[in-house]
């Protein structure tokens, strides 16, 4: 089954705007007409989707998905968290989405989960998380 057509339906949500108050650096903002192609490499080879095999959902949001994984090269097993742009832009949480990745790329501490790599297509945000 494919990671694409696995995103489902819309759920309420809650917003957590405001809460906390630490100082952190900017986060970067994405820009109109900005691609980015966060992929890794192995040997010379580009991962992506084709890299790995789904074994099950773990979970789902109002705008994602996350999937248990693994990758086939090594046969480790990851959490794969699959973003629905169309979904995101629809409940105008881009900044949120950009937040999630700027502070888990950020943040290495025992209880936190870490966050491998992302990359993107045109219609999903994908993150592979520890």
């Amino acid at each position: 089954v494919s990671l694409r057509h696995r995103v489902s339906l819309i759920k309420p949500y809650r917003t957590i705007r405001g809460e906390g108050t630490v100082e952190l650096s900017p986060i970067p903002t994405a820009s109109v007409g900005a691609r980015t192609t966060d992929g890794f490499s192995s040997g010379g080879r580009y991962m992506g989707l084709h890299s790995f095999e789904t074994e099950g959902i773990l979970g789902e949001g109002n705008y994602s998905q996350v999937f248990q994984v693994v990758m086939k090269a090594t046969q480790e097993k990851y959490a794969f968290k699959v973003v629905d742009k169309a979904k995101v832009k629809r409940y105008k949480k881009q900044d949120e989405v950009l937040v999630e990745k700027w502070v888990l790329s950020r943040v290495h501490h025992p209880s936190m989960i870490k966050l491998f790599q992302t990359f993107q297509d045109t219609g999903a945000l994908d993150l592979v998380l520890e």
